[in-house]
């Protein structure tokens, strides 16, 4: 589902998790913490954590949903090395 935001394209996508029955898996992309565009480099992690938090209270007020994994997290805030 795209998100209207000027600045950048925006979209998310969330679904049942298959490996829990109360589960939901949910992308934001971009899912890396800038972009370039136009030759200019654009911080993405304000927004996207912006929405990743609004969502989070979304699911998280819906009675038959208990668990939620976010690729936001593996891609904004990568294990170190």
């Amino acid at each position: 589902m795209p998100i209207r935001n000027p600045q950048f394209s925006l979209w998310i996508d969330c679904g049942r998790y298959q490996e829990y029955p109360d589960g939901f898996l949910c992308f934001i992309e971009p899912h890396e913490p800038s972009i370039r565009r136009l030759l200019k480099k654009i911080d993405t992690r304000e927004r996207v954590s912006a929405l990743q938090i609004a969502l989070d209270r979304m699911l998280s007020a819906e009675e038959g949903i208990r668990f939620k994994r976010w690729t936001y997290d593996e891609f904004m805030r990568p294990t170190r090395t």
